[in-house]
């Protein structure tokens, strides 16, 4: 039995990570109704990275809450026709610089924020390939790999 408040394979069921609407605190997550971007719902540590009221964000757009460059970002990568290949997007908000990750769910567009921490040399790599890793995933046969290696 692991010592209270330890964390291993018998008690990682408990962790609040697998609870539906939770976040972690140092994100900031926004449900938009597309293609307006209008928020329709925020999690409740949102005032402390975009320096809003939650009751005052939602039903307003996007645009209002983001800067015209972030706001351009965002919808550059929702034209997108696989929205995991452009993740994450890096923008500021609040003066503080951003990872920003968006995926869909139940026909909502969903923004996670993450205030930019130093990154890993790991990470510098990493996002050169998401690309290439995404479009091997979803490869059907080796010759349709062989394509994509080949630029076709």
């Amino acid at each position: 039995m692991p010592e209270r408040g330890a964390v291993d394979i018998t008690n990682c069921d408990r962790e609040p990570i697998h609870i539906p609407g939770a976040i972690q605190p140092h994100g900031v997550l926004l449900a938009l109704q597309e293609p307006d971007l209008v928020i329709n719902q925020t999690s409740g540590n949102a005032p402390h990275l975009l320096h809003s009221d939650v009751s005052g964000m939602i039903g307003r757009p996007l645009s209002e809450v983001l800067s015209a460059d972030a706001m351009a970002t965002v919808q550059s990568a929702v034209r997108r026709e696989v929205l995991a290949e452009c993740n994450p997007l890096r923008f500021t908000v609040s003066n503080r610089v951003c990872d920003v990750v968006l995926h869909r769910h139940d026909g909502a567009l969903i923004m996670e924020i993450e205030p930019r921490v130093h990154p890993s040399e790991a990470e510098r790599t990493h996002h050169p390939l998401r690309h290439a890793v995404l479009r091997l995933q979803t490869a059907s046969t080796l010759a349709s790999c062989w394509s994509m290696g080949r630029g076709r």
